[in-house]
């Protein structure tokens, strides 16, 4: 385009493929984005422009339009990122479950012999109460119970 050319708004909507169509244009105008001289028609009919745009106005409004388009997003990108992050945080929080499970297995561990202990401490001074127990027996005993202290 020249930039002492101006355009109807049939031939821009045909440069811009209709990507811009008059209608788009008419609106564009009467908001004021879009500068157009207006033109009064001699004759009545159809064939008569009702706007004319110069190429420098015309330049300037494609260039706005174009600030305002949104830029493409390649979703499949996002999603494969995303999909990386939940993984690493999947993964370190499986290794934190599994950390966990190990101690309180070592804690469960822990519990079990303190418990058989216990119980064999019982039995042991169970035994000890009852007074048919010869002193050697009770001996071998209490040498069983310092033994488990």
């Amino acid at each position: 385009m020249q930039d002492q050319s101006f355009y109807t708004l049939y031939e821009v909507e045909k440069q811009t493929k209709g990507r811009l169509t008059k209608y788009k244009l008419v609106k564009a105008i009467q908001d004021g984005d879009l500068i157009a001289t207006e033109q009064s028609p001699s004759g009545k009919g159809r064939g008569y422009s009702k706007y004319v745009i110069s190429a420098d106005n015309l330049n300037q409004f494609l260039i706005q339009e174009s600030k305002k388009a949104k830029a493409p997003v390649n979703f499949d990108i996002i999603n494969n990122q995303t999909e990386s992050i939940f993984d690493k945080n999947e993964k370190n929080e499986l290794q934190s479950l599994k950390e966990r499970v190990r101690l309180l297995e070592e804690r469960n561990q822990e519990i079990i012999t303190t418990q058989q202990i216990s119980d064999q401490r019982k039995k042991l001074i169970s035994q000890l109460k009852s007074s048919k127990l010869t002193s050697t027996e009770k001996d071998t005993i209490l040498t069983e119970l310092s033994l488990i202290s």
